[in-house]
């Protein structure tokens, strides 16, 4: 399903969401929620450190929110925060986000979730399935652990709708995404996939 395959306005000027279409069985992969206690004592946020290349943890930011997070005292290039060390610049000492409050990247607060890479279907990520949340004791299904993220992405009403509709046991389903929201995760998407290729 291609994001170009409508108009972006209708006939008032007024923008024409997205249709995306969400993946009934990712988002009933089970992972335990992100409560502290889990944090500092099971899991330590591995999640904000790499796994995927030898120098960075893929972290992108978005063009609206980097004067933001340079203020903060991150470093962006190319559309990704600079991790020299292999973990988050903002992880701090007691594995928590030192900017939570602040505002953490769109990416991180709506993670675990993402795209297919040439689709519009909605997914948990790969790479939380080889962290500690996945599967653990106490693990719900990611549209329940991770309400809060899709309540990001699509808004409280949408994501009951659709937490009620998994509830059921319905299948995949398509749904209306606001499109500037889409337009950045994509954004951020194209960011990770570069760095991929300049790591590789």
């Amino acid at each position: 399903m291609s994001s170009q395959s409508f108009p972006k306005k209708d006939i008032f000027g007024k923008e024409i969401p997205v249709r995306v279409k969400i993946s009934a069985k990712s988002l009933r992969d089970m992972f335990h929620p992100c409560t502290l206690g889990f944090i500092s004592k099971v899991c330590h946020a591995h999640c904000c450190e790499t796994s995927l290349t030898e120098q960075h943890t893929l972290i992108a930011i978005a063009p609206f929110e980097q004067p933001r997070i340079e203020s903060l005292g991150g470093v962006v290039k190319n559309g990704i925060l600079q991790t020299p060390n292999k973990r988050c610049t903002f992880k701090n000492d007691q594995n928590l986000c030192s900017i939570h409050e602040k505002g953490q990247p769109l990416g991180c607060s709506i993670s675990p979730f993402t795209f297919t890479k040439n689709g519009n279907t909605l997914i948990v990520r790969n790479r939380y399935r080889r962290l500690r949340c996945w599967r653990a004791k106490g693990a719900k299904p990611a549209y329940k652990a991770h309400r809060r993220s899709l309540e990001i992405l699509f808004g409280a009403e949408k994501t009951e709708e659709i937490a009620q509709h998994l509830d059921k046991g319905g299948g995949d389903l398509v749904v209306e995404m606001d499109r500037e929201i889409f337009a950045r995760l994509r954004g951020n998407d194209e960011s990770r996939f570069a760095a991929l290729k300049v790591v590789e």
